[in-house]
Protein backbone atom coordinates (compact mmCIF):
# COMPACT_ATOMS: atom_id res chain seq x y z
CA UNK A 1 0.00 0.00 0.00
CA UNK A 2 2.90 2.72 0.68
CA UNK A 3 4.46 1.85 -2.68
CA UNK A 4 0.87 2.37 -4.28
CA UNK A 5 0.36 5.87 -2.85
CA UNK A 6 3.28 7.37 -4.80
CA UNK A 7 1.64 5.86 -8.37
CA UNK A 8 -2.26 6.86 -7.38
CA UNK A 9 -0.64 10.48 -6.64
CA UNK A 10 1.21 11.11 -9.78
CA UNK A 11 -1.74 9.54 -11.92
CA UNK A 12 -4.05 11.74 -9.50
CA UNK A 13 -6.50 9.19 -8.88
CA UNK A 14 -8.45 10.48 -6.28
CA UNK A 15 -10.19 7.57 -6.26
CA UNK A 16 -7.42 5.47 -4.98
CA UNK A 17 -5.55 7.90 -3.04
CA UNK A 18 -8.70 8.53 -0.42
CA UNK A 19 -8.83 5.04 0.68
CA UNK A 20 -5.00 4.36 0.44
CA UNK A 21 -3.97 7.24 2.76
CA UNK A 22 -7.01 6.35 5.01
CA UNK A 23 -5.87 2.73 5.46
CA UNK A 24 -2.12 3.74 6.04
CA UNK A 25 -3.63 6.62 8.55
CA UNK A 26 -5.59 3.58 10.43
CA UNK A 27 -2.72 1.21 10.48
CA UNK A 28 -0.18 4.01 11.97
CA UNK A 29 -2.07 4.74 14.62
CA UNK A 30 -2.70 1.25 15.15
CA UNK A 31 1.05 1.04 15.73
CA UNK A 32 0.84 4.30 17.76
CA UNK A 33 2.10 4.14 21.25
CA UNK A 34 -0.28 5.47 24.62
CA UNK A 35 1.09 8.83 26.09
CA UNK A 36 1.41 7.81 29.78
CA UNK A 37 -0.17 9.26 32.57
CA UNK A 38 2.92 11.39 33.74
CA UNK A 39 2.25 14.79 36.40
CA UNK A 40 2.16 17.07 33.76
CA UNK A 41 5.36 19.38 33.13
CA UNK A 42 5.56 23.42 33.27
CA UNK A 43 6.22 25.35 29.80
CA UNK A 44 9.72 26.16 31.04
CA UNK A 45 12.55 24.83 29.50
CA UNK A 46 14.47 23.35 32.54
CA UNK A 47 11.07 21.16 33.10
CA UNK A 48 10.79 19.78 29.58
CA UNK A 49 13.09 16.82 28.16
CA UNK A 50 16.25 17.71 26.66
CA UNK A 51 17.95 16.28 23.64
CA UNK A 52 17.17 15.22 19.86
CA UNK A 53 14.57 12.17 20.71
CA UNK A 54 13.86 12.74 24.54
CA UNK A 55 10.11 12.41 24.10
CA UNK A 56 10.63 9.53 21.64
CA UNK A 57 9.04 6.20 21.89
CA UNK A 58 9.25 3.00 20.19
CA UNK A 59 6.11 2.05 17.98
CA UNK A 60 4.12 -1.64 18.32
CA UNK A 61 5.06 -3.75 15.33
CA UNK A 62 1.75 -5.21 14.15
CA UNK A 63 1.92 -8.57 12.61
CA UNK A 64 -0.46 -9.68 9.31
CA UNK A 65 -2.90 -10.70 11.38
CA UNK A 66 -3.37 -7.36 13.28
CA UNK A 67 -2.90 -5.15 10.45
CA UNK A 68 -5.45 -7.21 8.59
CA UNK A 69 -8.08 -6.59 11.84
CA UNK A 70 -7.15 -3.09 11.47
CA UNK A 71 -8.12 -2.85 8.01
CA UNK A 72 -11.56 -4.73 8.43
CA UNK A 73 -12.24 -2.75 11.14
CA UNK A 74 -11.56 0.28 9.06
CA UNK A 75 -13.62 -1.17 6.02
CA UNK A 76 -16.18 -3.42 7.56
CA UNK A 77 -18.34 -4.17 4.95
CA UNK A 78 -15.68 -3.18 1.77
CA UNK A 79 -14.04 -5.83 -0.30
CA UNK A 80 -10.89 -7.48 1.41
CA UNK A 81 -7.89 -8.80 -0.35
CA UNK A 82 -7.57 -12.66 0.08
CA UNK A 83 -4.39 -13.79 2.06
CA UNK A 84 -2.01 -15.97 0.18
Amino acid sequence: MRRALPAALRARDKAEVSPLRTTLAALDNAEAVPVEDTAPRGLAPEQSPVGAGANEAARHELSEDDAVEVVKRKWPNDWMPRRS
